[in-house]
């Protein structure tokens, strides 16, 4: 099982993967984006890697946390 959630945003991916296999079937779980964003910024903190507060880092997030 994978959980990496910045494959769905990269680029060039869908193509990686196509080409591995081209009868591969995806099965996408999506969570409620307010608790992924908590729940994010939760683990960035406590690894030291939140630059910003959490309001900000919701209100203008244009890099990412």
């Amino acid at each position: 099982m994978e959980k990496t959630p910045s494959y769905l945003v990269r680029e060039r991916v869908p193509a990686r993967v196509r080409a591995m296999s081209r009868t591969v079937k995806l099965v996408l779980v999506l969570r409620d984006p307010t608790t992924r964003a908590v729940s994010d910024y939760a683990q960035a903190a406590s690894k030291g890697r939140a630059r910003r507060s959490f309001l900000h880092s919701v209100t203008d997030n244009r890099t990412g946390m």
